[in-house]
């Protein structure tokens, strides 16, 4: 996955509050639940010795939008009175989550979203087309929709002389009304960074707009089976293939990185490190290219210094408690963040033992050994 969420965070100096909190809103009693979790948050904050101004910050983030509906977890970075990042997760945490380090908690948002890739769908007929975006819960909504030219849109027998013509009327207002569709399938995809789109709907109208997406578009999309712009079609049935075909997409990608990492670490050519230590040091010479990080994340304790990238062991180097506590944390976030300020790749890991040592990379160039 990108890191571009976090990029921000990684060259910021200084400590950030962060908080976790389910905010499932299925129920009338959910909003008080979300309420006594926010008061919650601002005392267990201030007691880490976050300023007036960040808890405020925090606060609104998490009393205004975005709202989720249904099942839903909220991450909020801030600092300095400014809110860094806000965004929604599918699984909501078991329990409330507050930090306050130069080493903010982000795992939790980065093994999230790593398994929310945003989907494009367009559902196609001949005449025009809703496009939309794929959103966490297996459901998806509606951004644009195309209306092309409606007639003539089909072809038709038994007009004598005038039939070639007719039919070429026809295919040419089809072919027109795709590519028109076609261009806002690949400006929504551009807009939000997709790596899948999922075009749905009759079955010509499907074939007309992938013969008509551009190339890097043409190369990500795929076709479902159910869906249509008609009243009364299932979009329910539509939702649940959506999710499979990005459920799917999802495994095979992080199957590949796998296959690449092993088959570079059997190589022996210094190209793939395994282990924490190694991989921190890679990262610490800007060698790598992609990480592997467990499903289940890494609690092994790490401080770091004003460079994302200067990242100790603190069972390593002291264990006295003379450490700044504000740049202690976890070695999983603190290896995303690091990730990030490197430009490097991330890929969370299921099942954990394709990777030894719990943590993997593969390298731009080798390190010494």
């Amino acid at each position: 996955m990108e890191l571009g969420l976090l990029r921000e965070l990684a060259t910021r100096s200084g400590p950030c509050a962060v908080a976790y909190l389910d905010v499932t809103r299925d129920t009338e009693e959910a909003y008080r639940a979300i309420a006594l979790r926010r008061r919650a948050i601002e005392e267990e904050l201030a007691d880490r010795g976050v300023d007036a101004a960040t808890l405020s910050a925090v606060d609104e983030a998490l009393e205004s939008e975005p709202w989720a509906v249904g099942r839903a977890g909220r991450a909020v970075v801030a600092q300095n009175g400014t809110v860094l990042l806000d965004r929604l997760i599918a699984e909501p945490p078991e329990n409330t989550i507050t930090a306050y380090s130069r080493v903010p908690d982000v795992f939790p948002l980065v093994a999230a979203v790593a398994a929310e890739e945003p989907v494009v769908v367009a559902v196609v007929d001949r005449i025009g087309a809703d496009i939309g975006v794929h959103v966490r819960d297996g459901g998806w909504r509606t951004d644009r929709t195309v209306e092309g030219e409606d007639r003539p849109v089909h072809k038709v027998r038994g007009l004598g002389w005038s039939q070639n013509r007719v039919q070429r009327r026809v295919e040419n207002t089809a072919a027109h009304n795709a590519a028109e569709i076609a261009r806002e399938v690949d400006r929504a995809a551009a807009e939000i960074g997709t790596r899948l789109i999922v075009i749905a709907g009759e079955v010509q109208a499907r074939t007309e707009v992938l013969a008509a997406l551009p190339a890097r578009s043409k190369s990500i999309a795929v076709e479902a089976e159910h869906g249509g712009r008609a009243a009364g079609s299932d979009r329910t049935a539509l939702a649940e293939e959506i999710q499979r075909l990005a459920a799917e997409f999802l495994a095979d990608e992080a199957g590949q990185v796998v296959e690449r990492f092993q088959a570079e670490l059997a190589a022996g050519q210094g190209l793939a490190v395994s282990g924490p230590e190694r991989v921190v040091a890679a990262l610490q010479a800007g060698a790598v290219d992609t990480i592997l990080l467990p499903s289940d994340g890494m609690d092994r304790e790490v401080t770091v210094g004003d460079d994302v990238t200067d990242i100790r062991f603190r069972d390593a180097h002291r264990t006295d408690g003379g450490d700044d506590d504000l740049g202690v944390g976890r070695v999983d976030s603190a290896v995303a963040l690091a990730a990030a300020a490197t430009d490097a790749h991330l890929f969370v890991i299921d099942p954990v033992s394709a990777v030894p040592d719990g943590v993997g990379a593969v390298l731009r160039f080798p390190m010494p050994r």
